[in-house]
């Protein structure tokens, strides 16, 4: 209902490796992130909900720990809950940030994934980035869950 794809069409003009791909409703989430996977070209695959935004070097840290370990097939980064003006809420799970601007990880905080089983962490979807090869072998999202 707004301009977005009038804004994609100009950046598609301009760079080839943005694409403009239109879709009746398709239904679940699940079912949006399968169709883009079958279009999807690239080594590496990241997730961008309409509700969700990468700061602005988020790919370029994630491909980076792929780089600096080969064997990785998948990197985690951490996400801020946003208010309605873009300021970072508080949140119990991520990230400390310094005076300095650093940051580091809140006392107690376990990436494990016993933790991860238990509830105790969870991975944000905008915050993952996978190998292809990887998501292919895992198979498409179960488009009968909710989330």
């Amino acid at each position: 209902t707004d301009a977005t794809a009038a804004v994609i069409a100009r950046y598609a003009q301009a760079d080839a490796r943005i694409r403009l791909i239109r879709s009746e409703k398709i239904g679940s989430p699940a079912g949006v992130r399968n169709k883009g996977l079958s279009l999807v070209r690239g080594d590496f695959i990241a997730f961008l909900d309409a509700d969700d935004a990468f700061y602005p070097r988020a790919l370029e840290v994630l491909l980076d720990a792929f780089r600096q370990s080969p064997g990785l097939q998948a990197v985690q980064g951490f996400y801020d809950w946003m208010d309605r003006e873009s300021k970072p809420m508080p949140q119990p799970m991520s990230l400390l940030t310094l005076p300095d601007g650093s940051h580091k990880l809140r006392p107690g905080y376990e990436f494990s994934l016993r933790s991860l089983l238990l509830g105790r962490n969870h991975c944000m979807l905008a915050t993952l980035m996978l190998r292809r090869a990887a998501l292919d072998l895992l198979g498409p999202f179960d488009e009968e869950l909710v989330g």
